[in-house]
């Protein structure tokens, strides 16, 4: 099967808080998870709570390399619920900058 994945995609965790928004920019939700997976084009998230597709959410994402996390908006493109009552959500950046993005696939300190 062909690869059709823009960016590579690079196995680590970093902490993240996410808040979810409504089309008006106003907080619906928001915690904290992992990143099980990084690129420059989104990540993917495990969460005990589901969220639709499609949902907005803006991230914070901890690189401990860093003193300040790395702020980006990211689309919900994909979900698959698992057996242990949680969610994977595949996510597309929507906000990010090209330098917040290359700090994303620095591995951590």
């Amino acid at each position: 099967m062909k690869e059709r994945r823009k960016f590579v995609r690079l196995k680590i965790n970093y902490k993240v808080d996410y808040s979810e928004l409504n089309k008006n920019g106003e907080l619906l939700d928001k915690g904290e998870s992992q990143t099980e997976n990084v690129s420059k084009g989104g990540l993917r998230l495990k969460l005990d709570k589901f969220i639709k597709e499609g949902a907005i959410l803006d991230l914070k994402i901890y690189n401990t390399s860093y003193k300040k996390p790395i702020d980006c908006n990211a689309r919900i493109i994909w979900m698959k619920k698992m057996t242990d009552n949680c969610f994977v959500y595949g996510l597309d950046f929507t906000r990010i900058g090209w330098t917040e993005s290359d700090k994303l696939l620095e591995k951590p300190n």
